[in-house]
């Protein structure tokens, strides 16, 4: 699987890391090669986090079955 993050804004941390914050719509790209003769939906868990300049929510997923 590869995929593809928007640029965004890097921010840079001493405690957690380097990390990059999207604001708006964000479209994130993921290219999957999948076996041959395979046509059953695809079940995808998606990491998330929103935060704001003072405080973040508690991190979630996202779950999607992309057919």
């Amino acid at each position: 699987m590869k995929v593809v993050y928007p640029t965004g804004e890097t921010k840079k941390d001493s405690m957690v890391g380097d990390y990059r914050i999207y604001k708006g719509k964000v479209t994130i790209k993921a290219e999957v090669e999948r076996a041959k003769g395979d046509k059953e939906p695809l079940e995808v868990t998606i990491a998330v986090q929103a935060c704001t300049d003072k405080l973040c929510l508690a991190p979630g997923k996202i779950k999607l079955s992309v057919p």
